[in-house]
């Protein structure tokens, strides 16, 4: 019997782990997964046979306890989480720039996007960070299929725009500038920027276009002056958290931003 779990079979044991569960019957799985009776009864037997569940009795089962450490934990796939949530979400930030490439690092956390605030969670060694958004920057996701598991995602455009309204949740200015050099052979521009305009925040069209400049990006005259249009009421702005890197740096009087970081650190050198 192979080792690996299904994505029905993930599913599963990540929502009685969210639950906190320690016996199942049959027909709370048959309202889980959305299966038949006998599509449940099969893979309740088939979790006996992996030994992640012991039948107590007919329709009746034990979650046995994952004893088998990191290595057992990491046949669970965590993504199907979103599939838990009784509410619209999408993965962004980090958890997106990874999935499309963006970035080489590798997060212990994934983060979801709600439009409704949630404390944050933790299934065995995964961390789900959920991110309020506003229902006007609740937009610009698709789903996509990870580890054989359907998911919502954000898109590439709207991924790296998340990033730069919130840093913080994918790994700093300096990882976000990184992924925009590696994403700008394959995004659309013209949806970059009109994402960026439907947040309706000055300050993130003043970095975003400050960004496109520094890094040299293909932005055509006509969208840089879109964004252009947007910041002539913008109030001077650092383009980094001040508390870690100060208020002082070199001015760019067209994006109105301080720019309190060197070169070398957002080019990642």
């Amino acid at each position: 019997m192979k080792p690996t779990l299904s994505a029905h079979e993930s599913k599963l044991l990540l929502k009685l782990a969210w639950e906190k569960k320690n016996r199942v019957s049959l027909k709370e799985m048959v309202r889980i997964l959305s299966v038949s009776t006998a599509h449940a009864y099969k893979i309740a037997s088939t979790l006996c046979d992996k030994k992640w569940l012991e039948r107590l009795k007919a329709g009746i089962y034990q979650v046995i306890p994952f004893e088998g450490g990191p290595k057992r934990i990491s046949e669970m796939n965590p993504y199907v989480i979103g599939h838990l949530l009784d509410e619209p979400y999408f993965f962004s930030y980090a958890t997106a720039n990874t999935h499309y490439g963006f970035s080489p690092q590798v997060y212990n956390t994934l983060f979801i996007v709600l439009t409704k605030q949630r404390r944050a969670v933790t299934l065995r060694e995964t961390k789900i960070q959920f991110v309020t958004l506003s229902r006007n920057k609740f937009f610009g996701f698709t789903e996509v299929e990870i580890f054989g598991e359907k998911v919502k995602m954000a898109e590439p455009e709207k991924a790296l725009i998340d990033s730069l309204d919130k840093p913080q949740y994918a790994g700093g200015i300096e990882e976000v500038f990184g992924a925009f050099e590696q994403a700008k052979r394959k995004i659309d521009f013209k949806k970059l920027v009109a994402y960026a305009l439907r947040f309706k925040t000055t300050s993130l069209v003043q970095r975003l276009g400050f960004l496109l400049d520094f890094l040299k990006l293909p932005v055509s005259k006509k969208l840089r002056q879109k964004l252009l249009k947007k910041t002539r009421n913008g109030q001077p702005i650092p383009l980094a958290i001040p508390r870690r890197f100060g208020r002082k740096g070199e001015f760019s009087s067209d994006w109105k931003i301080i720019q309190n970081m060197s070169d070398d650190i957002l080019r990642n050198r």
